[in-house]
């Protein structure tokens, strides 16, 4: 086998795609969200929050964050029965205002890519921040083997490349 080919295949089999980014991400997101002492303070609010926040939910297995304090907010309808980190999940366009009231934290994964006006999205954010609150946002990675595969493929290549990548559909 090439080094790259050996490399890639280590760095892949049997590991998630976003593994990599989420332990790379993981340690900074638990900083900005706490208050000091390891537990985040105030409500959170996960902007496309999709069916899950790999970010989110090992800080909720670890006790970090207080699930209770968290709103998930999603364009797609689906995503209210399917998330499963969220007790609250609100269907929303993140362009429209958000009138969720005041949060200590926002966070969006993996969304901005596919906005169509960023600097909306950006000022709805900022309205609804607490002075002094956070935003966090991640980005796909331009030269993550995910990002390649995604940007590179056809879709029916693409498809099976998740497939033999991840093991499954």
């Amino acid at each position: 086998m090439r080094k790259l080919s050996r490399h890639f295949y280590q760095r892949t089999h049997n590991c998630d795609v976003y593994d990599e980014p989420v332990l790379t991400y993981l340690p900074i997101v638990e900083k900005h969200l706490s208050n000091g002492n390891g537990k985040a303070t105030g409500r959170i609010l996960d902007a496309a929050c999709g069916y899950n926040n790999v970010y989110l939910q090992p800080l909720l297995k670890q006790g970090s964050i207080d699930a209770s304090q968290m709103v998930g907010m999603d364009i797609n309808d689906d995503n209210r029965n399917r998330n499963i980190i969220h007790k609250q999940v609100v269907i929303q366009d993140l362009h429209e205002p958000i009138d969720l009231g005041q949060f200590h934290s926002i966070i969006s994964v993996y969304t901005w890519e596919h906005l169509h006006s960023p600097t909306q999205v950006l000022e709805n954010f900022h309205r609804s921040l607490t002075d002094g609150g956070k935003l966090i946002i991640i980005a796909p990675q331009k030269y993550n083997y995910a990002s390649l595969i995604e940007r590179l493929l056809p879709w029916r290549l693409k498809h099976l490349a998740w497939k033999l990548l991840k093991g499954k559909d």
